[in-house]
């Protein structure tokens, strides 16, 4: 199948393939960096709040690598020029697997750009799964944001000190940053493969030709 974009489709595209591939690695700091670009976060509140999610208790979240792993083979392809531009919009052939990857990495980097850093626990693994404190420690900061990280959404995401650790703003909030709305649009064509998704961006919607 042939996924079809415009350019502001494949500059998120690369914006998800180096965050998410970092992030499936472990880092951390790059998500926070990325954050911090979008929100207009000075770089003392970025670096703080990558410094408490980097000092929680070793285990409670560790890397992905098979799927860090399968993001960059993509990226690599996308880069060695399988990525064709037609006039104003840039093709590639995908496998039935890929679309499903990039279908499940852009939803997860958008629901992270607008604040729903529980993901972090969601999508990682967890070191030490028989280990019962880090089991609670992982409930309790998945859940209330405890261990810290109300404070490093906080710092991230100021406005949304108001909603707590499990509320925010819709996504077709003007608030939320565009590419993590750009990437929720993108994120629901490839997992219905072109049916129609909730516009919430000006930009028309990718388009997959089986």
């Amino acid at each position: 199948m042939q996924l079809c974009m415009t350019q502001k489709h494949k500059e998120c595209f690369e914006s998800v393939f180096r965050t998410m591939e970092a992030f499936y690695n472990g880092d951390l700091d790059t998500l926070c960096v990325v954050i911090g670009c979008h929100y207009d976060i000075s770089d003392e509140n970025v670096k703080l709040a990558a410094s408490i999610i980097s000092s929680l208790p070793e285990g409670v979240i560790s890397p992905v690598p098979n799927r860090a792993a399968a993001l960059q083979a993509f990226s690599r392809r996308w880069l060695s020029g399988d990525l064709k531009r037609s006039g104003n919009k840039w093709t590639i052939e995908i496998e039935d697997s890929e679309r499903r990857l990039l279908a499940h990495v852009t939803d997860v980097y958008s629901r992270l750009l607008m604040g729903q850093l529980n993901m972090i626990f969601e999508e990682l693994d967890i070191g030490l799964p028989d280990n019962p404190h880090l089991l609670d420690f992982w409930h309790d900061a998945r859940w209330s944001g405890a261990g810290g990280m109300l404070e490093a959404r906080n710092l991230l995401f100021p406005d949304l000190k108001k909603f707590g650790w499990n509320g925010g703003y819709g996504i077709s909030n003007p608030e939320v940053a565009f590419c993590s709305r750009l990437a929720y649009q993108m994120g629901k064509v490839l997992l219905s493969a072109n049916e129609f998704c909730l516009p919430v961006t000006d930009e028309p919607p990718l388009t997959i030709r089986i």
